[in-house]
């Protein structure tokens, strides 16, 4: 018996492909440092604060009828920072805009939201990642923002031969220099940078910073949860992360950010958020560019800066191996 002629798909011509109507991007979006600090608006490209101390607790007696002790009024500190615009463009042929996509209806409107997304891990950056000090901006110049490590004076740890820099430290002016000698994070570095923001007057509640030091912290004994030798008997899991670090000050959220870098001069932020602020000269904006031939251009661009508003209260750990 003849065997019979079956069609199969090597020979064939006309299959539809197999393409999933979903675009898949593994790539981080978390802002961690930006989403838990608050947000103002600022009116000009100088932005500036004030910022106010208590007068030390101490003897403030007087006896019956005694005059007033004429107590000096001391002056506020006036603080400020520059805004910087970041900003990414989007181009789209007139083909590409009316050519069947997959996993996107409009190349044009995937395209923003993905700039969207990378600008707010630029702004997160530039708040967390290299220290860096406010420029003005100019003819050829772009501003810059000065960042936390510019608005926390001398709270924290610094490496042998390491310090604070003399340029007005916690003003926004000057940042710690990392000339420091390299350790290793111990607990006893967190430790004591939780209890000089603690004596200043600070309410700090948050560790943030790499994963590599992270690590190191699920080791520490100060841990709410930790260690590989906590098991859940019902669940059958072990357990081996740090929620929360209890200190002798309070319970700290420890927050891990992928934009602090690992490595050499690394670093560990001691933070209290209610004391950082995003302020928005111009918010997140798309602007139509001109039509350049068969082509649709776009900008998203967003002015800002950051509000260093207590430096006291908020400290460092620096000079890390990682």
């Amino acid at each position: 018996m003849a065997s019979l002629a079956v069609a199969n798909t090597y020979d064939r011509v006309g299959i539809r492909e197999d393409l999933t109507e979903a675009i898949y991007n593994i790539s981080p979006t978390d802002t961690p440092f930006v989403s838990m600090v608050g947000t103002t608006k600022a009116t000009q490209t100088k932005h500036e604060w004030q910022t106010d101390a208590l007068a030390s607790a101490g003897d403030s007696k007087v006896e019956q009828g005694a005059a007033a002790p004429g107590t000096a009024a001391a002056a506020t500190t006036r603080i400020y920072n520059e805004c910087q615009i970041n900003a990414k463009d989007v181009s789209v042929s007139g083909t590409d805009a009316v050519v069947r996509n997959a996993g996107r209806k409009s190349e044009m409107a995937y395209q923003l939201a993905k700039r969207g997304k990378e600008l707010k891990l630029d702004i997160e950056w530039a708040c967390v990642n290299t220290p860096n000090v406010r420029v003005t901006g100019a003819s050829g110049t772009a501003a810059e923002i000065s960042n936390v490590y510019a608005y926390i004076a001398d709270n924290g740890s610094f490496g042998t031969s390491g310090s604070t820099s003399a340029a007005g430290a916690g003003t926004g002016a000057g940042i710690a220099t990392e000339t420091g000698d390299d350790r290793v994070f111990a607990e006893a570095l967190l430790t004591d940078a939780v209890q000089d923001q603690w004596v200043d007057g600070g309410n700090a509640n948050v560790v943030m910073l790499s994963a590599t030091n992270k690590a190191l912290l699920t080791a520490f004994n100060g841990r709410s949860t930790a260690a590989s030798t906590n098991t859940d008997a019902h669940t059958k899991k072990i357990i081996n992360a740090v929620d929360i670090y209890v200190s002798d000050y309070g319970d700290m959220s420890v927050v891990p950010n992928r934009q602090i870098p690992t490595g050499a001069n690394g670093r560990v932020l001691v933070l209290d958020p209610s004391t950082w602020s995003i302020a928005f000269l111009r918010q997140f904006k798309t602007f139509d560019l001109a039509v350049t031939g068969d082509a649709t251009s776009k900008e998203l661009l967003v002015e800002w800066t950051l509000e260093g508003r207590a430096k006291d209260g908020n400290a460092l750990i620096q000079d890390l191996t990682t």
